[in-house]
């Protein structure tokens, strides 16, 4: 059986959504590999903090790190929540999977790098950020769609 993408199963109003996602996704990844040049072929698993927020120390630098994870992911679950028609619960899944999906295959990477550290805690970060942009996607929606994408 062959299925058809038709107009009434995915409206027109969600396509905008779905290539800023699309871009977003680019944009994560783009940030979480680069320096390029430090990619090597063997792994460096003595650098993972495992535990997160366990060696957290209350500095700038730790804070600017957990905002701006937090501020990458928070568009990825806003735009998914904007791609997913119908079924809140559907999408809001789709957001928090992908959120930590993309935030464990980021943090892999950088386990193949020189002068990268991952740590659990990026993860928690970027994954608190998917689901915070896809619950305020969901609370806009409820709302009156403010600043919703619309056509």
């Amino acid at each position: 059986m062959t299925h058809r993408f038709t107009a009434e199963k995915f409206p027109r109003m969600h396509c905008i959504p779905r290539m800023c996602l699309i871009v977003w996704v680019i944009i994560i990844v783009g940030a979480m590999t680069l320096p390029g040049q430090n990619f090597q072929g063997h792994p460096h698993w003595g650098n993972v903090a495992w535990i997160p927020f366990q060696n957290a120390s209350i500095s700038t630098k730790f804070f600017f790190d957990m905002v701006a994870n937090w501020l990458l992911y928070f568009p990825l679950g806003y735009l998914m929540i904007r791609s997913v028609p119908g079924r809140p619960r559907r999408g809001l899944m789709c957001a928090i999977l992908c959120s930590t999906l993309l935030a464990f295959a980021g943090e892999f990477y950088q386990v193949f790098c020189h002068n990268r550290h991952p740590s659990m805690t990026d993860v928690v970060d970027n994954v608190f950020g998917g689901t915070v942009g896809a619950l305020l996607a969901e609370v806009a929606g409820e709302r009156g769609d403010w600043f919703a994408l619309k056509i």
